[in-house]
């Protein structure tokens, strides 16, 4: 790409800004005291002032002709004002960093809000976001946040277990020691689990830093996660389909990007690793079997299951002779090393909140 600003060129000025969701045009509340705020109160002021700045060199030779026919009112050099002056001074706080690990317990809830870009209309129930935002900013007192987080589940797929490692970036925080004491950390993470019925909450709340937020998407690539799968199989599975499944170990399986997703992600084939699985067939259900899997860090877990028209090979539906498909799934644990507001071991601390409740 190349880095001018003429047509074609790859710079950031040539970005095209993506105007907000007609609904939300006139209906966004900006902070009067936020920089935000203070732009949109006195931009036209600004814009006027720096027109009129840069309209003119100002020069000695300039200067001399404003004088003379009367536009210019002050003198060089300036003498002192003969009239009160109002100064308005706009403090933005540092941001905060928290980090820990959200439980996603109902399914039809996204981790960031979506809305539909052609109507308008909000998907699902909440957001993972949105739920921790709203305790954490109030504790804060902040303008609001931003989630980061290793990895993101469907929004039809719960997350359970140890929770999934996420840290919010706090914006402007009135009270920046606002999770300092133990106490106030195990406050918040009571006010997550008893707010919309646990559906999400948060374990291992810590106070980190801007390195490790920058980090956490790096770390996240090393991680392996673990899944707990409902399958169906046009087929009675057989105690043999049952063994050959439970056998799966490193098996490096070939990955084209799913067609549900293709609209957003680049078109090309990755290899996967599915390090183990365990297949165990529903008691007077012959045809469903459950999965516990684990595998690297960006497997699509369906398409391995059902195939995705072939774009995933080999698949489950090939190991048993017969179409399969998944019916729920959950994720039930980020194997990541990451404790405290660093990338390193699990405490014993945090082994003991790993239970979840279940639907």
């Amino acid at each position: 790409r190349g880095g001018g600003k003429g047509v074609g060129g790859g710079g950031a000025h040539n970005k095209r800004r993506r105007a907000p969701p007609p609904h939300l045009v006139g209906s966004v509340f900006v902070p009067a005291e936020s920089p935000a705020g203070a732009w949109q109160n006195h931009g036209e002021r600004y814009n006027h002032a720096e027109r009129v700045a840069t309209g003119e060199l100002t020069d000695i030779t300039t200067l001399a002709r404003w004088r003379s026919d009367g536009r210019a009112r002050v003198t060089t050099p300036p003498g002192s004002a003969g009239f009160d002056a109002t100064v308005r001074m706009l403090t933005w706080r540092r941001p905060a960093y928290v980090g820990g690990r959200y439980l996603k317990r109902a399914r039809g809830t996204p981790q960031a809000p979506w809305i539909d870009s052609e109507t308008g209309v909000t998907i699902g129930e909440g957001s993972v976001q949105t739920s921790l935002d709203a305790v954490v900013s109030r504790a804060f007192r902040a303008d609001g946040s931003k989630l980061n987080a290793a990895g993101r589940e469907d929004i039809d797929v719960r997350m359970l277990g140890g929770g999934r490692p996420f840290i919010l970036e706090v914006h402007n925080p009135r009270r920046p020691n606002a999770a300092a004491t133990a106490e106030a950390r195990a406050a918040m993470e009571a006010a997550m689990e008893a707010a919309d019925g646990g559906a999400v909450a948060a374990v291992d709340i810590h106070v980190t830093d801007a390195a490790a937020y920058r980090a956490m998407h790096e770390a996240s690539e090393e991680k392996e996660k673990e899944y707990t799968a409902l399958c169906w199989a046009e087929k009675p599975l057989t105690l043999e389909d049952e063994l050959r499944l439970s056998g799966i170990k490193d098996l490096q399986i070939q990955q084209s990007t799913p067609v549900r997703v293709l609209h957003r992600r680049t078109s090309m084939t990755r290899p996967r690793t599915i390090v183990s699985c365990r297949c165990e067939r529903v008691p007077n259900a012959t045809r469903f079997f459950t999965l516990r899997l684990k595998t690297q860090a960006g497997t699509y877990v369906k398409e391995f299951v059902h195939g995705d028209f072939g774009r995933t090979r080999p698949n489950v539906g090939e190991m048993l002779g017969c179409a399969a498909d998944i019916m729920q799934l959950d994720v039930t644990d980020v194997v990541m090393d990451f404790a405290n507001g660093e990338f390193k071991g699990l405490d014993g601390e945090r082994e003991a909140k790993r239970g979840a409740k279940v639907e």
